[in-house]
């Protein structure tokens, strides 16, 4: 019984700490070339890393400051706007930022257009992500 309990345990252990890093690619003269930055799952947890440099969530970081040309925070930028057509932000876009895995597979789209198909991560992945900060 002891030993069911213990692997019980690091089989939670091992799921909880996992995470999967994704990358965000924007989309730029036909093809999604523009490296926008990475975040964390853990589960179905967004895990946002204030300190990476890479992070989407690093304020103070290229792609998680709401300044920079490369972040989907910013409000100006060709991957943040609410008009361009490659935002996340812009409801009504075509080409969102490519959501990337660790083997370079698209496995879905960052966009506030709830009727793009092939999101992935159920409609939008904007529910997971507060896409108006």
């Amino acid at each position: 019984m002891k030993k069911y309990i213990i692997f019980g345990l690091l089989v939670l252990v091992s799921t909880v700490c996992y995470a999967q890093t994704y990358s965000l690619y924007g989309y730029e003269n036909g093809s999604y070339r523009v490296f926008l930055g990475t975040f964390q799952v853990r589960g179905n947890i967004i895990y946002e890393d204030k300190y990476g440099s890479n992070s989407i969530f690093n304020i103070y970081g290229t792609y998680g400051s709401e300044y920079s040309s490369t972040s989907i925070w910013n409000k100006y930028s060709s991957w943040g706007s609410e008009y361009s057509s490659t935002s996340a932000t812009n409801k009504y876009c075509q080409n969102p930022p490519a959501i990337v895995d660790e083997y370079g597979n698209i496995v879905g789209y960052l966009t506030a257009n709830r009727y793009l198909s092939n999101t992935n991560f159920g409609k939008s992945v904007s529910t997971y992500f507060d896409l108006q900060r």
